[in-house]
C-alpha cells in the first residue's frame, strides 16, 4: 500500500476513535438512563447525569428537584411536544396545574401513559398546595400499576388522616419500584406511624441519610429502645440545621426522658422560639419546667393563645366552604394558619386570597 493511502487510513481510524466512541459512550449511559428512569430509579439517573435534557428533566421532577428540572429542560436545543408536556408536569407538581390540564383535554394528551403521568403531576400539585381532596379527584382514573400516582394518592390519604390507606399505596409503589425513594421513604414513614418501626427501619436505612429520612430513622430508634442511636441522628440533625423544628422537639422528649431536664428546656425553649404555634413543643417545655420546679405561667398562656389560636383558624376553615368567602376571609385563614405553625398551609391561602378579586 502506497504512504499516501496508509496516511489516510491512519486519519480514518483516529476519526473513528475521536468521533464514534463519543457517540457509542452517549449512547449506552442515555441507554443505562432510560433503564433506570424506567425503574424510577432516579438517583441513578441524577448521578450519572446524561447528555439527555428530557431524561434528566423526569428524574429530577420526580426526585422533586424542579429547579434541576428547569435548568435540564432549559438545555434542551430543540423543542418538542415532550418537552412542553414535561415543562407542564414540573409546574402541576409545583401548584400550576392549568397547562397540564389543558394538554391532557387534547388527544395528545389524552395517550394512556401521558394521561397517568399528568394526572399524577397535577395531584401532586394539589397535595402540597394542601388541598388532598382535589388530589384523590385527579387520581380518579390513575392505573393501578402508576408508582408516582400511588406516592401522590398516598401523601393526600396522609393529609386527610387515613394512614392505613396510604400504607397499602406506598406499599404497592415499593413493590412496583423499588429503587423509587419516596416510594420507600413513604411506606416507612407510615410503618413508623402504625408502630411497626423494625420493618420501617429495614427500608430507612437503604435510603440517602438527609434530615428527613433521619428523623423517622431517630423515631423508630425511640421505639426500639435505641436511645443513644436516636439522639446521634437527632444531634447530626441539629449540626446541619440548627433550628429543625421536628428534631428540636424530639431531642427534647428524649431528654426530657432521661431526666435531662436543663438540656430539655434548652432545646423546647428554641423551638417555642422559632416555631411559637407549635403546641407539642409547649406541652413538653410546661412538664420540663414543672419537673424542675420552674414557673409555667408564660407557658400556661402560650398554650391557651395557641389553643385559642388553633379554635379560630379551624372555625374559619369551615366558613370558607360556605357561599360568600372573600379574600378577605382566606386572608385570615393564612394569617391564623401561619399563627399556629402550619406556615405552608397559611401561605397557599394567603395565595389564594391574592388571587381573588
Amino acid at each position: 500500500m502506497r504512504p499516501w493511502k496508509w496516511g489516510l487510513l491512519i486519519v480514518a481510524c483516529i476519526s473513528a476513535v475521536v468521533i464514534v466512541v463519543p457517540m457509542a459512550e452517549r449512547f449506552i449511559e442515555r441507554r443505562m438512563a432510560v433503564d433506570a428512569l424506567a425503574r424510577y430509579d432516579v438517583d441513578a439517573v441524577l448521578d450519572r447525569s446524561p447528555d439527555a435534557p428530557l431524561l434528566v428533566a423526569r428524574a429530577a421532577r420526580l426526585a422533586e428537584d424542579y429547579d434541576r428540572a428547569r435548568s435540564a429542560l432549559d438545555s434542551a436545543t430543540e423543542p418538542s411536544q415532550e418537552i412542553d408536556f414535561e415543562r407542564a408536569l414540573v409546574a402541576a407538581q409545583r401548584g400550576q396545574p392549568s397547562f397540564a390540564e389543558r394538554i391532557i383535554r387534547t388527544p395528545w394528551g389524552r395517550e394512556p401513559d401521558r394521561l397517568a403521568d399528568a394526572s399524577a403531576a397535577v395531584a401532586w400539585g394539589y397535595v402540597h398546595d394542601h388541598r388532598p381532596q382535589l388530589a384523590l379527584r385527579a387520581l380518579d382514573k390513575i392505573p393501578p400499576d402508576h408508582p408516582f400516582g400511588l406516592c401522590a394518592r398516598g401523601r393526600a390519604s396522609i393529609a386527610l388522616g387515613n394512614w392505613d390507606g396510604a400504607l397499602a399505596d406506598f406499599r404497592a409503589a415499593v413493590d412496583l419500584a423499588p429503587d423509587f425513594r419516596t416510594a420507600r421513604f413513604g411506606l416507612a414513614e407510615c410503618l413508623e406511624h402504625a408502630g411497626q418501626p423494625l420493618e420501617a427501619v429495614t427500608h430507612l436505612v437503604r435510603l440517602p441519610a438527609d434530615d428527613e429520612v433521619a428523623l423517622v430513622l431517630a423515631k423508630c430508634r425511640i421505639a426500639l429502645a435505641e436511645p443513644d442511636a436516636a439522639m446521634s441522628l437527632l444531634n447530626v440533625i441539629l449540626i446541619r440545621s440548627l433550628d429543625h423544628p421536628d428534631a428540636l422537639l424530639e431531642r427534647g422528649r428524649l431528654l426530657f426522658r432521661k431526666r435531662d431536664f436543663a438540656s430539655a428546656e434548652r432545646d423546647l425553649g428554641r423551638l417555642t422560639t422559632v416555631a411559637p404555634g407549635r403546641l407539642d413543643g409547649w406541652l413538653v417545655l410546661r412538664s420540663c419546667l414543672r419537673e424542675q420546679g420552674k414557673d409555667t405561667l408564660a407557658c400556661d398562656e402560650a398554650i391557651r393563645r395557641v389553643e385559642a389560636d388553633t379554635l379560630r383558624v379551624n372555625r374559619l376553615l369551615v366558613r370558607a366552604g360556605e357561599p360568600g368567602a372573600d379574600a378577605t376571609l382566606f386572608r385570615e385563614i393564612g394569617d391564623g394558619l401561619r399563627k399556629v405553625g402550619r406556615e405552608a398551609e397559611g401561605l397557599r391561602w394567603l395565595r389564594i386570597a391574592g388571587d381573588m378579586p
